[in-house]
C-alpha cells in the first residue's frame, strides 16, 4: 500500500492508520482552503491583499487536491486522473 506518511521513521502506527491520518489532514486543509476562498477572501477590503489571498488559497487548494489524488492513486493504481505536481 502506498502512503506518504508510511516512509517517515517517527511514526509507530501501522501504515493503514498512518495513511488514514494523512488523508484526514489533507481533507481538513482542503476544506479550510475552500471555506477561506468562499467566505473569508471576499470580505477583504484591500484589492491587492485580496488578490494575494486568492492566489495563495488557490495554490493551497491545487497542491492539496493533487496530494489527495496521489494518495488515492496509490491505493487504487487504475485511477486515471492526476494533477501535475505529484504525478
Amino acid at each position: 500500500m502506498f502512503c506518504l506518511a508510511a516512509a517517515s521513521p517517527p511514526l509507530k502506527a501501522p501504515p493503514s492508520v498512518s495513511c488514514l491520518t494523512v488523508k484526514k489532514h489533507t481533507d481538513g486543509i482542503l476544506a479550510l482552503s475552500g471555506i477561506s476562498l468562499a467566505i473569508k477572501v471576499p470580505r477583504i477590503s484591500n484589492p491587492r491583499t485580496q488578490g494575494i489571498a486568492i492566489v495563495a488559497w488557490g495554490g493551497v487548494l491545487f497542491v492539496m487536491y493533487s496530494a489527495l489524488l496521489t494518495i488515492f492513486r496509490g491505493k487504487n493504481p487504475g485511477y486515471p486522473f492526476s494533477l501535475p505536481p505529484f504525478m
